[in-house]
């Protein structure tokens, strides 16, 4: 049995292949008798291009290659609305519009970030969070966003030993700082997580690491207007080969799973986007939501190394329903190919 959003993909699919095919084999003859092949082999193919991408962003819940896939949903949606306009434009308008429709399945979780909805009052705690990329030691760039974020608890991923001794000089505006392995554990090659406060923490805790896992999850409270907000931190392993994705699933599956009763939030490069099955089941395993809700995409990771605009969300903020998102902003930092994410918070009143 398929969940709700596979079977929209799967017979969204199966709908645009059962109008593709009768119209391509009525077509074909007569284009090549014509050799008109701008009229045919151009749709024809954008056609086949979209339905076979669906169905391997459908396989996304079984097979990695398919992971990748639907990470970049939105784009292909893009493309998908792209072919559907040249399509309408060589006169096949029935496959336009069935291609415009597939095209909205992938897109549209998407465009529903910009519906209004965001919550607009003062913020009483602002969290941030930052992937600074593994031995970046453009130190200034750091501080420099850090003072840009104005944020009273800061979560870092990848951190390297000198990171770490750069962050440790900061203790005059964070003096409480949590680590993930323990402090007595780090060496040069740890990809360690901080947790930077301005205000003491009620409590700290790391989450007891799945098998397989290195680098345990973290926990800490703070003082919320006189009640206590767990913040947890994470950053697991990317989607991909062998056992990468099933070792991430386990991470987020574990977060998933903890009391995410009153008010909390789930911070960290948790390398999975909205548009990842595994993202919409953590959602509805914890009942936490997304804090873009309201004010669009907010793209954190970028693929300019390999082919450029390929921008995705895999930095996140996720909160709880007593929360108020009053604000959210990000921004590139020299040195990583990540923007740092920064989200204000209030309680709602009960």
């Amino acid at each position: 049995i398929l969940p709700m959003h596979l079977r929209h993909s799967f017979f969204a699919a199966a709908a645009f292949a059962a109008i593709l095919l009768p119209a391509a084999a009525q077509s074909k003859s007569a284009t090549f008798s014509n050799s008109v092949d701008a009229y045919f082999e151009v749709p024809y193919n954008d056609s086949v291009g979209l339905v076979a991408g669906s169905l391997l962003i459908l396989s996304s819940r079984w097979h990695w290659l398919g992971e990748i896939a639907a990470s970049f949903s939105w784009h292909f949606g893009l493309a998908g609305l792209a072919g559907a306009v040249l399509l309408a434009l060589v006169g096949r308008r029935r496959l336009g519009l069935a291609a415009a429709a597939l095209a909205l399945v992938h897109a549209g979780p998407e465009l529903l970030l910009w519906l209004p909805g965001a919550d607009a009052r003062e913020p009483e705690l602002t969290v941030a969070t930052f992937n600074m990329q593994w031995g970046n030691r453009e130190f200034g760039a750091l501080d420099e966003w850090l003072d840009w974020a104005d944020a009273d608890v800061v979560c870092l991923q990848e951190v390297a030993v000198e990171s770490r001794e750069h962050l440790e000089q900061l203790r005059a505006e964070y003096p409480y700082v949590s680590h993930s392995p323990v402090a007595d554990r780090w060496n040069v090659g740890t990809w360690g997580t901080l947790v930077l406060s301005r205000t003491p923490f009620l409590s700290t805790r790391l989450l007891e690491a799945p098998e397989t896992i290195e680098r345990p999850s973290m926990e800490v409270s703070v003082d919320l207007g006189g009640e206590a907000l767990t913040l947890r931190t994470a950053h697991p392993p990317r989607p991909g080969r062998g056992e990468r994705t099933l070792r991430r699933n386990l991470v987020l599956r574990q977060l998933a799973g903890e009391d995410w009763g009153g008010h909390g939030a789930l911070l960290g490069d948790l390398n999975v986007t909205s548009t990842s099955p595994v993202f919409r089941e953590i959602l509805a395993t914890s009942g936490l939501r997304d804090s873009r809700a309201g004010r669009g995409r907010q793209p954190t990771w970028t693929t300019s190394k390999h082919l450029a605009g390929l921008e995705i969300a895999i930095d996140h903020v996720l909160v709880t329903d007593g929360l108020a998102v009053t604000s959210r902003r990000f921004r590139s930092v020299e040195g990583s190919d990540h923007r740092g994410v920064v989200v204000g918070l209030a309680r709602l009143a009960k």
